[in-house]
C-alpha cells in the first residue's frame, strides 16, 4: 500500500506539461457541464479525462506506459 501511495504522489508531483494541463482543464469542463446540465454520462467521462491529466495515465505519460519497439525487416 505504501508503494502505491508513493507512486501516486510521484505521478502528481512530477512530469507536468501542457498536455496534462489541457486534459485537466477539459476534464473539469466536461465534469462541471455534466453536473450542471444533469447529463449524467458526462460525469464519469469528465472524471476520467480529469484523472488522466492529474495522474498522467495513458500513452505518452510521464512514466512511458506504452513502449514501441522497432522490428527488423521481415
Amino acid at each position: 500500500m505504501k508503494i502505491e501511495m508513493q507512486s501516486i504522489y510521484f505521478r502528481i508531483r512530477y512530469g507536468w506539461n501542457i498536455t496534462r494541463l489541457l486534459f485537466i482543464l477539459v476534464g473539469l469542463l466536461i465534469l462541471i457541464q455534466g453536473i450542471v446540465d444533469r447529463f449524467y454520462i458526462g460525469i464519469p467521462v469528465g472524471a476520467y479525462v480529469f484523472l488522466k491529466g492529474l495522474l498522467a495515465w495513458g500513452c505518452g505519460s510521464a512514466s512511458s506506459n506504452c513502449d514501441v519497439t522497432q522490428r527488423g525487416k521481415e
